[in-house]
This record gives structure tokens, sequence and C-alpha cells, in this order.
């Protein structure tokens, strides 16, 4: 199963609540975890046919 990525403005675990959405991961097993953040948020999320490869804009 692979992993889920998914944009949330929530505040991370770790009570970092940089304002706006950041990028999460949710693996098949376990807690999601922030991938990426940005200042101001992240609005779009475009992932590549080649694994390994994530881009944001």
């Amino acid at each position: 199963m692979p992993t889920l990525y998914f944009l949330s403005g929530r505040a991370a675990a770790d009570g970092d609540d940089d304002e706006g959405a950041a990028l999460w991961a949710l693996p098949p097993r376990g807690e999601a975890v922030v991938v990426a953040r940005h200042p101001g948020g992240i609005a779009a999320v475009t992932v590549a046919r080649n694994p390994g490869a994530l881009g944001t804009r």
C-alpha cells in the first residue's frame, strides 16, 4: 500500500503551528508526519512519475 500525501493546515505533533497548509505523509502504518512546510503555506502539490521525486509550488 502506498503512502498518502495530503495538504492540511493542522498543527504538527511537535507543536509547530506555522501559518498555512503543510504537506503531510500518511504511511500505510503509523501516524501522519509533516514532509514539507513553507512560510505562508503550500497551495498545490505535484508528485512526479518517478519514485523519489516530489515537487511543490
